[in-house]
């Protein structure tokens, strides 16, 4: 994914600047959330969420497409899929602020993490989001998964929400 900074291009000058860049690298691993991701497929969801007390406008997309489902035959995976999860990036720098999957591990509880056992499946659409009370902050995340299972995630809009090990999010 890439963010281009237009604020300087006009109809005769200026050119785009690369914000930042945020590409797949090294061995999927509890410490290397990146390294998890599959091929991206998903249009990036742009929505305003609480995180660590500010309202902050962060960037959602799904963990991609795991490449296995194209080279072997009559795939069943055993295993958790390459691009199991969701990430929330923010929209101004491209930090990874949070990360959901199986992938996270249970030993490993961090304000940024979310595990779920049964979020291991390839997510390649898009994450919708949903403000339910019309406050400008997004209330919910709406996804599917190649497993057939659809997802849905709560967020907490607390002052809290980032700042302690509960994220704030219920699957």
């Amino acid at each position: 994914y890439y963010s281009l900074d237009l604020s300087t291009v006009t109809s005769t000058t200026g050119k785009p600047k690369l914000k930042f860049k945020i590409m797949p690298s090294g061995v999927c691993s509890t410490n290397n959330p990146l390294g998890c991701m599959g091929q991206s497929w998903s249009k990036p969801t742009i929505t305003w969420v609480n995180w660590q007390g500010k309202r902050r406008l962060v960037m959602l997309v799904g963990g991609g497409y795991d490449k296995r489902y194209e080279s072997l035959v009559n795939y069943n995976p055993t295993e958790t899929d390459e691009g199991a999860g969701v990430y929330m990036f923010d929209a101004n720098d491209g930090s990874l602020l949070w990360w959901a999957s199986t992938n996270v591990g249970t030993n490993n509880v961090a304000t940024n993490k979310t595990y779920h056992a049964n979020l291991n499946r390839s997510v390649v659409g898009g994450i919708k989001a949903v403000d339910r009370n019309a406050d400008g902050i997004s209330d919910h995340l709406y996804f599917g998964d190649l497993g057939g299972q659809l997802w849905r995630v709560d967020l907490n809009t607390s002052k809290n929400a980032g700042l302690t090990g509960d994220n704030g999010e219920d699957f």
